[in-house]
């Protein structure tokens, strides 16, 4: 007769049953792990742990995730535009797209940080920004800021540029200019969360300030990010647009007060340097660049580079 050891009960296998999540656990797949980006720290926002990736590095790099799919934050900001030649507008602002709970599967991605608009000497029109993009599924593209015009052009007063080509929920329009002498005063670029001011005439002749950045603490920062390029303007005393707040870049004039650039910020806009040069928008803010003063070689201000943050739990 054999033995009851034929019938002895053993302990279920860990793992499936006992760690707390069966074949889902982290035996099968790992934890969400992740590399790339041009700093990747750990910090703690309101309590929470995260690791930041952030690419800053003009150009295409990937994003890789092994181990299990999480969830991640997206920031992404597109290239600000340049601002308008001889008595120009503001470029507009990139856009910006701002994603929470992405779901993200195990593989790699390709980041693209879209550069700024160019600037531009004379009297000609800026150059658009270009795009940033994550090809994370849902997470849309970054559209790049509308390029600044210029007062002379097709004889009419120098129109702000659009924040992102006028992309809808991306952020908002650039201010009107007024072709009227003596000060020709142009509108200022959008912002991503406020319109350009309007240039106000020959009463004033003071060129229209930036539309404001939108506030956004993705990296444990409350940076204002894309704020719109101060509009240029002849001569007056009352002087040059100013950058929006978010990294735009302050205009140019003639004769009067110059531009000043837009402050918290990653990196702050740029103050025009003087009379026949306008101020850039921020490195990695997507400002838009101030436009250029009354100078027949006057110059615009670039717009300012664009950025792409992820975020996960860590």
């Amino acid at each position: 007769m054999l033995g009851n050891s034929w019938f002895k009960k053993e302990k279920p296998l860990l793992g499936l049953t006992g760690m707390g999540g069966g074949v889902g656990s982290s035996l099968v797949g790992g934890a969400f792990e992740a590399t790339g980006g041009d700093s990747v720290v750990t910090t703690t926002i309101d309590g929470t742990s995260y690791k930041i990736h952030t690419f800053t590095t003009v150009g295409n790099s990937t994003f890789d995730v092994t181990g299990a799919e999480g969830t991640v934050d997206v920031l992404v900001v597109a290239g600000g535009g340049g601002g308008g030649g001889r008595i120009g507008s503001g470029g507009g602002a990139g856009g910006y797209v701002h994603d929470t709970g992405v779901t993200c599967a195990v593989g790699s991605y390709t980041v693209t940080v879209g550069d700024g608009g160019a600037s531009v000497t004379g009297e000609v029109v800026g150059n658009p920004g270009n795009n940033s993009s994550i090809n994370i599924s849902g997470v849309t593209t970054a559209v790049g800021g509308e390029r600044g015009t210029q007062s002379s052009y097709l004889s009419a007063g120098g129109h702000g540029g659009d924040a992102a080509q006028g992309t809808s929920g991306q952020g908002y329009a650039g201010g009107p200019g007024i072709f009227l002498p003596p000060n020709y005063p142009c509108g200022g670029g959008g912002g991503a969360g406020a319109v350009g001011a309007a240039g106000p005439g020959p009463g004033s002749g003071k060129g229209g300030n930036g539309g404001s950045g939108k506030q956004i603490n993705i990296d444990g920062n409350n940076y204002y990010w894309a704020g719109g390029g101060g509009g240029g303007t002849w001569t007056g005393a009352a002087g040059a647009g100013d950058g929006g707040i978010g990294g735009g870049g302050g205009a140019s004039c003639e004769t009067g007060t110059l531009g000043l650039g837009g402050g918290s910020a990653i990196n702050a806009g740029g103050n025009a340097p003087n009379a026949a040069v306008g101020g850039s928008g921020g490195d990695n803010t997507g400002g838009g660049g101030g436009g250029a003063g009354g100078d027949p070689g006057s110059t615009s201000g670039a717009g300012g580079s664009g950025i792409i943050i992820v975020r996960y739990v860590s």
